[in-house]
């Protein structure tokens, strides 16, 4: 809970000399553990541009990169998790095994990328954690928003990312403010945000006229990707 920017970045890069050690111990490649401790920094950039200073935040996000629970195999991140609400539809209990995937920004989010990460995640928890068992990937985003459809066009990557799963539970939430825009970004503040494409443009008046946006929970089986 430090609030000293700097001493945030600190600690963790002496954290991730002992993350180093797990993953040689687990004979985990060196690739996947810079792929996953590239985190650090975006989110060194993403808090010392917001501050105006050299800061790292998301302090309690990072922690589960250095806990050895999350990783990234090529174009996503994937979490050990236990699912957080019954989904009948794929007999999914609640606190059943799960692991949870997160969409990181700077890649464009191909559809055929998805693909191979979500292969890499099979083979990869089957050989490094055979002891967790678990059938079904989750999501919880604002990419799995159904109105985006009347935004994008069909082809578009976020819709193709959108039909690879089951929606499963919608919740109303304003994250694609602060992920499409500035990390601060809030409806009370989105007028002054620039604009870059049409698609952000419609989010902009979409937010300013009152309109809902969501983050939903959807699910794939990984048997998908075998």
């Amino acid at each position: 809970k430090e609030t000293d920017g700097k001493k945030n970045l600190l600690y963790y890069l002496y954290f991730c000399e002992e993350l180093k050690k797990r993953y040689e111990s687990k004979g985990i490649s060196k690739k996947i553990l810079l792929d996953t401790l590239s985190d650090i920094v975006r989110w060194t950039n993403v808090w010392s541009e917001l501050k105006g200073e050299l800061y790292l935040g998301e302090i309690s996000w990072l922690s589960d990169h250095m806990k050895m629970k999350l990783f990234r195999l090529g174009r996503l991140q994937y979490c050990f998790s236990r699912a957080k609400f019954d989904v009948l539809s794929r007999q999914i209990k609640k606190n059943d095994n799960i692991i949870d995937v997160h969409i990181p920004a700077g890649k464009p989010l191909k559809r055929e990328d998805c693909t191979a990460s979500f292969k890499k995640a099979n083979v990869f928890f089957k050989k490094y954690f055979p002891e967790f068992g678990y059938n079904y990937y989750m999501t919880h985003s604002w990419l799995l928003d159904e109105n985006l459809k009347e935004i994008l066009k069909p082809e578009s990557n976020i819709l193709n990312f959108q039909n690879m799963f089951e929606v499963v539970k919608r919740v109303r939430s304003d994250d694609v403010l602060r992920f499409v825009f500035k990390n601060n970004t809030t409806r009370e503040n989105i007028a002054a945000a620039v604009c870059a494409s049409a698609f952000e443009e419609h989010i902009r008046k979409k937010a300013q006229s009152g309109g809902d946006f969501y983050a939903n929970y959807g699910v794939i089986n990984k048997n998908d990707f075998n």
